[in-house]
């Protein structure tokens, strides 16, 4: 089945829409803005690399605080809308466990490698969908042609999707 008429609203819009009004203190944004300034690198490419707490070691009170605070930031019209949160395997996930948690809706995560002729496992062992939707996409830690891949199960027409 195709998937067709997709429409995105950025969070780079929304984001600029929530902090142009007046915004009261939140614990969670001050606790995450002090772990930034005090571990947080960036790296040569620009990004920001947040693995000393959002990695190999996860600060989950940190986590369950962001969460909260992105959830009160993208507004009850986003949050009390969405049916299910979409994000990537393993990275995205961090975030979107603790948010899927709060909105109380499923998380469906999308992962990069494919299974081939219906197996569920590739040659490292590591699961992946043997009926699934793929997405090339742009990233901007990868370059263009990324590959995504998503159960076809996972999502149907009348789902509002976080992404």
């Amino acid at each position: 089945k195709a998937v067709e008429d997709l429409t995105f609203e950025f969070f780079e819009a929304r984001r600029e829409r929530a902090l142009a009004g007046p915004r009261p203190a939140a614990p969670g944004a001050e606790a995450f803005r002090e772990r930034l300034r005090n571990e947080a690198r960036v790296l040569t490419n620009g990004n920001v690399d947040v693995s000393a707490f959002v990695g190999s070691v996860v600060d989950v009170a940190l986590l369950d605080e962001a969460a909260a605070e992105l959830r009160r930031r993208l507004g009850p019209d986003v949050t009390d809308a969405a049916t299910k949160i979409l994000t990537t395997g393993v990275s995205g996930q961090q975030l979107a466990l603790p948010l899927a948690r709060l909105m109380s809706v499923p998380l469906v995560a999308c992962r990069r490698e494919a299974a081939g002729a219906g197996a569920v496992a590739n040659a490292m062992g590591r699961g992946a969908y043997a009926d699934a939707l793929d997405v090339t996409y742009r990233s901007k830690h990868y370059g263009p042609g990324q590959q995504l891949y998503l159960p076809r199960d996972a999502l149907s027409e009348d789902d509002v999707v976080l992404v």
